[in-house]
C-alpha cells in the first residue's frame, strides 16, 4: 500500500464462525480515512462493483464562503448558484461597507430562487442555509415539472405569437425561471450525491439515475429556453402574423413536443419517425419565409428555428434513454448482438 490514499486497497474477504463474512481493514489506512472503532460503515451496489462509505464523508457544515465587497451582483449571483449546485449546505456572503443594503437585497432574492435555501445574517455577513428535507422531495417527481412546465411554455409561446399576446409571453418568461429553479435542484442532488453516498440514498436514487435525471433534465430546460425565445418574437413583431401562418407556427411546435414526448416515453422509433416528418414541415416553411415580403418574416424564422433546436433536444433524449438501456442490458448479463465486424 502507497502513501496515496487513492490507491486500491486489496483484501480478502473471510468468513467468521461460517456464517459470517469479514473484511479486515489495515490499521494504517483505516486511520487515514479518519475511521475509529465503533464507526458505521454503509455498502451501496453501483451496477458490477460495491462501494463501502462512512455514515457520513465530512462531519459538520460544508461551508463555502464568498466575499461580495465590491463585486457586481451578477457575480455574486453566479458564485451563490454555483455554490449552491456544487452542494454546499451554507453560504456565507461577506456584506459590510456602503452597498450593504444592496447586497443584501441581491443575495436574498438570489436564495429564494433556489430550493430550500434559507437566510439569516451576521454582524458582517449574510448566510444561506440548507433548511431541506431530503426525504420530502423527488428528483423524479422535479423531471415530471419540468416536463410539464417546458411542453407547456412551447405551447403557451406560439399561442402567444400567434395572438401577439406580450402578458402571455411574460408567463412563458416567469415559467421560465421556475424551470431554471428545479434543474437547478436536480444539478444539486447529483453533485451532492458526488460528494456522499449518503446522500443518493435520502433522494433515494443510485448514481446511475441521478446522473440520467440531470441529462434529462438538463435537456427540458433548454427546450423551456427554446419556449422563452419563441415567446419573445412577440416582443419584436410588429403584429399578429397573418392566420395561415399563425396557425402552421402553433402545428410546428405541436409536433416538436411530440418529438420530446416520444423521446421521454423511451418510444426511440415514434420519436425518430416524428423528428423525420417535422424537418420536411420546417423545410417547406423556411422556402416561403425566405419568399415572404412580410417585415416580421426574420422574427418568425426565430420561430422555426427555435422548434428545429426543439426538435434536435428530443432526439438528444433519444439517445440518453438508448444509451441507459444499452448499459443496463450489459451490466444484467443480457447478450447484445453484433453484427459480424463487432458493431451493434
Amino acid at each position: 500500500m502507497r502513501d496515496d490514499n487513492s490507491d486500491p486497497v486489496e483484501r480478502k474477504v473471510q468468513i467468521a464462525g461460517g456464517s459470517t463474512f469479514t473484511l479486515s481493514l489495515p490499521r494504517e489506512w483505516g486511520v487515514s480515512q479518519n475511521l475509529g472503532k465503533g464507526d458505521s460503515l454503509y455498502l451501496y451496489q453501483e451496477r458490477d462493483r460495491l462501494i463501502v462509505a462512512p455514515s457520513t464523508l465530512e462531519e459538520g457544515v460544508r461551508a463555502a464562503r464568498i466575499d461580495a465587497v465590491d463585486k457586481p451582483e451578477d457575480i455574486v449571483q453566479r458564485h451563490i448558484k454555483s455554490a449552491y449546485i456544487e452542494g454546499y449546505n451554507e453560504i456565507r456572503i461577506r456584506n459590510d461597507g456602503a452597498a450593504g443594503d444592496e447586497v443584501r437585497r441581491s443575495v436574498v432574492r438570489t436564495a429564494g430562487s433556489l430550493i430550500g435555501m434559507e437566510v439569516s445574517e451576521a454582524t458582517d455577513e449574510i448566510v444561506i442555509r440548507d433548511h431541506l428535507d431530503a426525504g420530502a422531495v423527488s428528483l423524479e417527481q422535479s423531471i415530471v415539472q419540468i416536463r410539464q412546465l417546458a411542453l407547456g411554455m412551447q405551447s403557451d409561446a406560439a399561442e402567444s405569437v400567434r395572438m401577439n399576446d406580450e402578458m402571455l409571453a411574460q408567463r412563458v418568461s416567469e415559467r421560465d425561471d421556475h424551470v431554471d429553479r428545479l434543474f437547478a435542484f436536480v444539478a444539486r442532488g447529483l453533485h451532492c450525491g458526488l460528494n456522499d453516498m449518503n446522500e443518493l440514498t435520502e433522494f433515494d436514487v443510485d448514481g446511475k439515475a441521478a446522473l440520467y435525471y440531470y441529462k434529462i433534465a438538463r435537456e427540458l430546460e433548454q427546450i423551456a429556453d427554446k419556449a422563452e425565445r419563441i415567446a419573445g418574437v412577440t416582443e419584436t413583431q410588429s403584429t399578429a402574423p397573418d392566420e395561415e401562418f399563425g396557425i402552421r407556427f402553433k402545428d410546428l411546435v405541436s409536433e416538436a413536443c411530440t418529438v420530446v414526448e416520444r423521446a421521454l416515453k423511451n418510444d426511440s422509433s415514434g420519436a425518430s419517425n416524428a423528428y423525420d416528418d417535422l424537418m420536411g414541415r420546417i423545410d417547406v416553411v423556411e422556402e416561403e419565409l425566405a419568399r415572404c415580403s412580410d417585415p416580421d418574416a426574420y422574427w418568425y424564422a426565430t420561430v422555426v428555428e427555435s422548434v428545429r433546436r426543439t426538435a434536435q433536444l428530443g432526439l438528444n433524449i433519444v439517445n440518453m434513454t438508448v444509451e441507459s438501456s444499452v448499459n443496463d442490458m450489459l451490466y444484467s448479463g443480457t447478450q447484445v448482438e453484433t453484427d459480424a465486424d463487432g458493431s451493434n
